[in-house]
């Protein structure tokens, strides 16, 4: 499992640093930012999903699955900050590619579904959660 961890992350960073070469002036620096933010995230976003907590919604955002009806301050915290970082950086690399922000997250959900874990919740677009 930690082998998992640390091919995900080594992925992340990959997707990262190209992300970051076809980028130029404050978009590079703002993208750095947010992978940054984002990579720290990493461990408790991929924990909380594991444990059924939060899943991958079709929209492109984490979210909370509907059984947790208690959610704690820091859960509430983790997915605001994880879902802003999302938008941001969906914004900074439509504009650096020349397509639209839609485009961009579209193609981030396709990617998060397909490479979601086995056991990790994901959101279809009626709104039911399927256990991958």
């Amino acid at each position: 499992m930690k082998k998992l961890i640390n091919i995900s992350i080594v992925a992340l960073l990959l997707v990262a640093s190209f992300t970051i070469s076809v980028t130029a002036g404050d978009n590079k620096a703002a993208i750095s930012a947010i992978v940054k933010s984002m990579k720290a995230r990493y461990p408790i976003i991929l924990k909380v999903k594991r444990e059924g907590i939060i899943g991958e919604n079709s929209q492109r955002y984490v979210e909370q699955l509907d059984t947790v009806k208690s959610p704690t301050k820091e859960l509430l915290t983790l997915i605001k900050e994880e879902n802003a970082d999302r938008k941001k950086l969906y914004a900074l690399l439509a504009d650096e590619m020349k397509v639209s922000i839609d485009t961009i997250a579209k193609r981030n959900a396709v990617r998060n579904f397909k490479k979601a874990e086995k056991g990790c919740f994901l959101k279809k677009p009626d709104g039911t959660w399927v256990k991958k």
